[in-house]
Formats: structure tokens, C-alpha cells, sequence
């Protein structure tokens, strides 16, 4: 089996990492598709983003990053691979069934869902935003490389808005 793990990952935090360590587990392989949506405003670029998640999961063998726009189940072949979302929340699981759902219809491909662990429920990428923009230590949100990332990005901000 095969796993695709499709997100945004603006910015990939630690419950992201926990869910591709457990997946990377499961599989042969860990595809982690990284959403390109050009109706969003995300805070990295996809390229960005994809670089972050390679450094961060480097050590995980079975584990690649691709940069995913369009279709999303038009690039991974449902006889080869299965999505797996990690859930936080009861609305987490709201939203990603009614992606499943529509994911099934028009791409037959089934979506399995991890829950997170619970160590890692209270954090969401808007949530680490949010704190990195107020100079809070994210030591226990995001892996040390997107830390650095962010507070670079949020420095830089900061010089253009001077």
C-alpha cells in the first residue's frame, strides 16, 4: 500500500510530522501532496513548503514530498494509493469526510483517517502563524527548520511593512 497525505502545510508542523512518521509505518511508500490552490494566501510559497517537509521527514526513508495543483486524485491512482488524513477534532473529521466523499465519487480513491495525537489537537498551521507573528517560541509547534523558516519570513515581513 501506498499513502498520500494531502495538505496545505502552511507551515508543516509536529502533529503534520507525527501523522507521516505513523504513516510511513503503515506503507511502502509516503507520498506528502503539497496543495497548491492559487485562490489561497499562504504565508510560504508550495515550493517553500515542499523543502520545509523534506527537511523535516529527511530521515524517514520510505517518505517523498510533490508539489500537487489541480486535481488531486488525478495524480495518484487509486489502485496504487490510499489518502490518509490526520484528525484533530470532531470538525476536522467534519470537513475531511465531505473531502472523502467527493474524493470517492470522482476519483474512487478511499480516504483513511488518523487521529492525531493528542499531544499535537491544539495545534493548527493558523495557530503556529499566528504565535510566530507575535515572537512566541515554537519549539513546541513546529520541527526546528520551519521555525527558523518562519521567523525569517515574519522578520522580512517586518522590514517591508517599515
Amino acid at each position: 500500500m501506498k499513502i498520500v497525505l494531502p495538505g496545505s502545510y502552511d507551515p508543516f508542523t509536529l502533529g503534520h510530522l507525527d501523522i507521516v512518521q505513523r504513516s510511513s509505518k503503515l506503507a511502502s511508500e509516503v507520498v506528502v501532496a503539497v496543495a497548491q490552490n492559487s485562490a489561497k494566501n499562504y504565508l510560504f510559497s508550495a515550493k517553500e513548503r515542499a523543502e520545509l517537509i523534506a527537511l523535516a521527514t529527511e530521515n524517514i526513508e520510505n517518505v517523498r514530498v510533490e508539489i500537487v495543483s489541480g486535481l488531486l486524485v488525478a495524480s495518484f491512482p487509486p489502485e496504487e494509493y490510499v489518502l490518509v488524513k490526520g484528525v484533530r477534532t470532531g470538525l476536522d473529521f467534519e470537513y475531511e469526510h465531505a473531502q472523502a466523499v467527493i474524493n470517492q465519487k470522482i476519483g474512487q480513491i478511499e480516504t483513511l483517517y488518523l487521529p492525531c495525537d493528542p499531544c499535537y489537537a491544539h495545534i493548527s498551521s493558523s495557530v503556529v502563524k499566528e504565535l510566530s507573528m507575535l515572537g512566541v517560541d515554537l519549539m513546541d509547534y513546529v520541527p526546528e527548520v520551519v521555525e527558523r523558516a518562519l521567523k525569517s519570513k515574519i522578520e522580512a515581513g517586518k522590514r517591508e511593512n517599515v
